[in-house]
C-alpha cells in the first residue's frame, strides 16, 4: 500500500507540475503578444498557480509513504487531532478573507499586475474556508497516522478527480450519442444541426452564440436531459468516487469515526480541487470564489458522510446506514447542483406575469446559502456527536477503575460481619 501511494502521489505530482509550467509559458506568451487580453492572462496564470500549488500538497503523501518504505515502520495508530490552536489559527483567517477578497478585486482588472498578484490570492482565498472547515471537522477526533492522513487528502485532490472527469465526459459522450441517434430520424432537426454546425465554422462573437443556442437551451427536451444529468448522475457519480482513497483502507476496518474523518478529508481534498480551477475568470473572479465556498462545505459534509457509512458498513456490518447516508449524500449534491442550474438557467427564461425572474434569482441564491450554512452546521455536529460517543466509553471505563477498590472494600467489610 505504501509503494501504490508514493507512486501515485509522485505520478501526480509531475502530472500537476508540468502542466502549471506549460500554463505559466502560455501565460508569458499571452504577456509579450500585442493583445493578450486581461481576463485570458490572468486565467492562465491562476490554473499555474493553482496546479503547483495542488502538485506540492501531494509531496506530504510521497513523503510519509517513501519513509515508511525506508524504516519499514508500522502504521502509527490514530492520532486525535487536537486543533485548539488551529482552530483560532483558521477562524483569524477567515476574518481576513473579505480584506483579501477586497485586494484580489482591486486588482483582478489591472493589466499589469493581476496576472502575478491574483494567483496567490486566489490559493489563499479558496484554501482558507476548506481548513477552517477541516479543522472545525476533526477537532478531538483521531485523524489516523500522517501518511494516512495527507494519502486521503491526496487521493481526494488528484485521483478523485480524474476518475470523476472519466466517467463523467464518458457518461456525456452517452447522451450526445442518443441525441445524436433521435436528431437523424427527424429530417427537420438533421438540417438545423447542420446549420448550427456551420455557425459554430463561421462565428466567434459569444453574444452571437448565445443568441443562436437560445432556442435549444429552452426546450424541455434539453432542458430535462441537462437537469438529469447534472442534478442526478453528477452527484451519483461524484459522491461515489469522491473517497477514493477510503476505498483503499477497506480491509483496515476503521471505525465510523474514523470513516468520518477519512471521508472528510478526502472530500477537502476534492474541494480544494474543483475551487480553485473552477473559479479561475479574472473578469469575475470574486463572484466566482464566494460561490465556490458554498460547494466546498456541500463537498466536505457529504463525503464525510459517505466516509462514516462506509466505515459503519465494515467494521459493524450497517449496510442499512450505508444505503441511507449514501442516499443522504446525494440528496444534499442533487439539490446543490439543481438550485445551481436553475439559477444559472433563470439568465436565460423570460419574466412572467406572476413573479418576476430576479425575484426567483433572489430566492434560489437564498436556498443555496441556506444549505451551505446547513452543511456546515452538520459537519460542526457530528464532530460533536462522535466526540461524545468516544468520550463516553472512557469515562465509564475509569469511572469503573476508581470505583473497584471501594467496591471490593465493601464486599470485604460484608465478609467480615458475616
Amino acid at each position: 500500500m505504501a509503494l501504490l501511494q508514493l507512486i501515485l502521489s509522485l505520478l501526480a505530482f509531475f502530472v500537476l507540475l508540468s502542466s502549471g509550467l506549460i500554463f505559466a509559458l502560455v501565460g508569458i506568451g499571452q504577456l509579450t503578444s500585442q493583445a493578450p487580453g486581461i481576463s485570458d492572462t490572468t486565467s492562465t496564470f491562476l490554473y499555474a498557480g493553482g496546479l503547483a500549488f495542488s502538485g506540492c500538497l501531494l509531496l506530504p503523501s510521497a513523503g510519509y509513504a517513501l519513509r515508511r518504505l525506508v524504516k519499514g515502520a508500522s502504521l502509527q495508530p490514530s492520532r486525535y487531532f487536537g486543533g485548539g490552536w488551529l482552530l483560532l489559527a483558521s477562524g483569524l483567517l477567515v476574518f481576513l478573507m473579505p480584506l483579501i477578497l477586497f485586494a484580489g478585486n482591486q486588482v483582478a482588472g489591472q493589466e499589469n499586475i493581476s496576472w502575478i498578484i491574483l494567483p496567490p490570492l486566489h490559493v489563499l482565498v479558496v484554501v482558507i474556508p476548506i481548513f477552517w472547515l477541516v479543522v472545525m471537522g476533526l477537532r478531538g477526533l483521531p485523524r489516523g497516522s500522517g501518511q494516512r492522513s495527507w494519502g486521503l487528502l491526496g487521493a481526494g485532490l488528484s485521483l478523485a478527480p480524474a476518475l470523476i472527469l472519466f466517467l463523467e465526459l464518458a457518461l456525456l459522450a452517452v447522451f450526445i450519442v442518443v441525441a445524436l441517434f433521435f436528431i437523424s430520424r427527424q429530417p427537420g432537426l438533421s438540417s438545423e444541426l447542420t446549420n448550427l454546425v456551420e455557425r459554430l465554422r463561421t462565428t466567434s462573437n459569444p453574444e452571437v452564440l448565445v443568441q443562436f443556442f437560445l432556442p435549444y437551451l429552452q426546450s424541455p427536451e434539453v432542458v430535462v436531459g441537462l437537469f438529469a444529468y447534472i442534478a442526478i448522475f453528477v452527484p451519483l457519480i461524484e459522491e461515489a468516487l469522491k473517497p477514493v482513497g477510503i476505498w483503499f483502507l477497506a480491509g483496515r476496518r476503521l471505525s465510523p469515526v474514523e470513516g468520518f474523518t477519512a471521508g472528510l478529508l478526502s472530500g477537502a481534498g476534492y474541494a480544494l480541487f474543483e475551487n480553485i480551477f473552477l473559479s479561475t475568470t479574472g473578469a469575475q473572479w470574486m463572484i466566482l470564489v464566494l460561490a465556490r465556498v458554498g460547494t466546498g462545505a456541500v463537498h466536505i459534509f457529504t463525503a464525510s458522510l459517505v466516509g462514516w457509512g462506509l466505515a459503519s458498513a465494515w467494521s459493524q456490518g450497517r449496510y442499512l446506514r450505508l444505503g441511507l447516508t449514501f442516499a443522504a449524500a446525494v440528496c444534499v449534491h442533487a439539490l446543490w447542483n439543481g438550485l445551481t442550474l436553475l439559477t444559472t438557467g433563470l439568465q436565460f427564461a423570460p419574466n412572467t406575469t406572476l413573479i418576476t425572474s430576479t425575484q426567483v434569482l433572489n430566492l434560489f441564491a437564498i436556498g443555496l446559502g441556506l444549505l451551505a450554512f446547513l452543511c456546515i452546521l452538520m459537519i460542526w455536529l457530528m464532530n460533536r456527536s462522535l466526540k461524545r460517543a468516544i468520550i463516553a466509553p472512557l469515562s465509564k471505563t475509569a469511572l469503573s477503575q476508581t470505583e473497584l477498590p471501594e467496591a471490593e472494600q465493601l464486599s470485604d467489610r460484608e465478609t467480615d460481619e458475616v
